[in-house]
């Protein structure tokens, strides 16, 4: 598990319908979550940002190693979710046929593929690093250890600063438009 979460939360209890979505969704899923952890608090709440910490001299290796699993588990559970989408929306003589599923295979990852990158973030001391990971055919790949500022320094701490308020306004303007798009709506 990630240690630290940023999600999104309703302004009101209607924004724009999206909090009606997600309960409507919620109720399909077989863990009743809206993400691909069923960590009651955020539950309802889909997952925009994911942060792991480590101390100084720890391996870098064993964060990467657990963005990557959560990341996995992640574009796992969006896969899965815009697959139920579709077969929600397709006609059910064609999920009889090999072709049929080939070509909802083809439209889930065709998808998936419009959703360039999930971000997160690595804390290993002082540093704060930038992680990717993109999705290509099946399978989960990390950009790693692209450092965007320090806590050892004032300039460095405002560039963290800036450099979260990027990824939230990816987030809320890229990732969630793209969640709501192509798997609540």
């Amino acid at each position: 598990m990630i240690d630290i979460c940023i999600y999104w939360s309703a302004r009101s209890p209607d924004d724009n319908g999206l909090g009606k979505l997600i309960t409507k969704f919620r109720a399909a899923t077989p863990t009743q979550t809206v993400n691909h952890t069923d960590f009651e608090p955020i539950c309802a709440r889909p997952l925009l940002l994911s942060i792991e910490t480590k101390k100084p001299g720890v391996n870098l290796d064993t964060a990467q190693l657990q963005m990557g699993s959560w990341h996995a588990a992640q574009w796992a559970f969006l896969r899965w979710a815009v697959g139920e989408k579709l077969r929600a929306q397709c006609n059910f003589n064609i999920l009889d046929t090999d072709e049929g599923r080939q070509a909802l295979e083809a439209e889930a990852l065709s998808i998936l593929s419009t959703l360039e990158f999930i971000p997160g973030i690595i804390i290993q001391g002082h540093r704060w690093l930038l992680v990717l990971s993109t999705y290509d055919c099946g399978k989960t790949i990390m950009w790693t250890d692209h450092q965007f500022g320090t806590t050892q320094s004032y300039l460095e701490i405002y560039a963290v600063i800036a450099g979260i308020r990027q990824l939230t306004a990816w987030a809320r303007d890229v990732y969630l438009d793209w969640f709501h798009k192509n798997i609540l709506n």
